[in-house]
């Protein structure tokens, strides 16, 4: 894996960034849990909203959904890259406050062909799913069913 860091623009630091946060070995895509779940979330996102890259989440302390997934998908190209990956944006409708927002979470699939996905947000349950989806539409789903437990009316995702 050291060889590959320089191809895909990491370095030594990041390496070293990626296991402080994950706390132990890194031996499925699901252990990248750890990774996400050590930021806090950045919940004034709106006040200098910004994507950040890979590189500049890892050396950070708060992260968004977005921020989040592609952090997740970096990860899972570097440690996992076997690991067929994707990125997946859930867009939803506050009818309370008239707002159109999103979220956004990494998916990959298991050898088996299951689906599972890597996600942060400051929202109870739109958190990681496990890999036990037969597909990106059926995990689509879940976090729609909870954006209706949260009273957002769902719109699309892709």
């Amino acid at each position: 894996m050291r060889a590959a860091l320089g191809l895909v623009g990491y370095t030594e630091a990041d390496l070293r960034r990626v296991q402080e946060r994950a706390g132990g070995e890194l031996s499925r895509p699901e252990d990248l849990r750890r990774v996400i779940d050590s930021y806090q979330y950045l919940d004034d996102w709106r006040a200098n909203y910004c994507i950040q890259s890979v590189r500049s989440s890892l050396h950070n302390s708060r992260i968004t959904c977005i921020d989040a997934a592609i952090l997740s998908y970096g990860l899972l190209e570097l440690l996992f890259p076997d690991t067929k990956r994707r990125l997946l944006a859930i867009h939803r409708r506050d009818p309370k406050k008239d707002e159109e927002c999103g979220h956004c979470v990494a998916l990959y699939w298991t050898g088996e062909g299951r689906v599972g996905s890597l996600s942060k947000s400051s929202f109870k349950g739109l958190g990681h799913r496990e890999p036990e989806f037969p597909d990106e539409t059926a995990i689509a789903a879940s976090y729609a069913k909870a954006y209706l437990e949260m009273a957002f009316e769902p719109l699309y995702y892709g």
